[in-house]
């Protein structure tokens, strides 16, 4: 099992755990016919291989370990934050029966979203609550890299994307926010 820590928010980029390698993401312009509009976070953190419980969450709680499946979809296997340009989808907030929906969701929709053009690499990260705080309260973070902002667009405007939004009506019960965000490493 693969941990991964993830934290929100260029403000807490700086109380991040500087023993990790983090991977840092930029909001990045992208268009998204069928985004939702709710509004995805500036910048987000990303620490790989983590042991959880050696973290120390210095940035006040906005801290997640979360585990991390990977998906091989591209014969070099890069992690997300590898690639050109992320599409971060964040399910933020609690869902009815949150190991049906996480199963449900990657059943049906990681199969589905493999199927992208030109899509390099797929990471699901999911929460872990044995490891103390809740942290940011995402339920389920789905983590694509495209080899650019071109490749993203052409995979958002596809019918696979609205096969995919189409079999979210199908998820089990979830009360929380989802956020569509397309995102760009950044050196700190």
């Amino acid at each position: 099992m693969s941990f991964t820590a993830v934290a929100y928010g260029d403000a807490v980029a700086c109380a991040l755990d500087q023993r990790l390698e983090w991977h840092h993401l930029k909001m990045v312009g992208s268009h998204d016919p069928l985004s939702n509009g709710h509004a995805g976070p500036e910048t987000l953190h990303i620490a790989y291989q983590v042991d959880p419980s050696g973290v120390e969450d210095s940035a006040n709680g906005i801290l997640q370990i979360m585990e991390e499946r990977r998906f091989d979809v591209s014969p070099h296997h890069p992690r997300p934050s590898e690639c050109g340009v992320s599409y971060v989808v964040i399910y933020h907030g609690p869902a009815e029966d949150p190991v049906a929906f996480v199963d449900h969701y990657i059943e049906f929709h990681v199969a589905t979203m493999a199927r992208f053009s030109q899509l390099e690499a797929m990471s699901i990260y999911t929460a872990d609550r044995s490891y103390g705080s809740a942290g940011a309260g995402d339920l389920l973070i789905c983590h694509l890299g495209f080899p650019s902002i071109a490749a993203l667009n052409a995979a958002l405007s596809s019918d696979i994307r609205r096969e995919l939004r189409e079999g979210a009506q199908a998820f089990p019960p979830f009360q929380g926010a989802v956020v569509h965000q397309a995102m760009e490493r950044y050196r700190r």
